[in-house]
């Protein structure tokens, strides 16, 4: 089951339960003051390496460019 992210409309608190998703836009009860809970968007967050960072849009010999000029539709500037 996946989190979904709250905020308290009493105490304006952000708080995370772990719900099935028929379950995830219905009211949630907030664990400090008990008050309802509305879900709002959340963030998520990934971790990558450098190195493959590094490697993304990168074309071998060329300047990794992506836009006109920059090699990669044909023309020289």
């Amino acid at each position: 089951m996946p989190f979904y992210e709250y905020r308290c409309a009493s105490c304006e608190g952000l708080f995370e339960l772990r719900r099935s998703s028929d379950q995830a836009s219905m009211p949630a009860e907030c664990p400090t003051c008990a008050g309802p809970g509305r879900r709002v968007l959340s963030m998520f967050q990934s971790r990558t390496r450098a190195s493959a960072l590094e490697r993304v849009g990168s074309a071998p010999g060329g300047s990794g460019g992506g836009g006109c000029c920059g090699g990669s539709c044909g023309c020289r500037n």
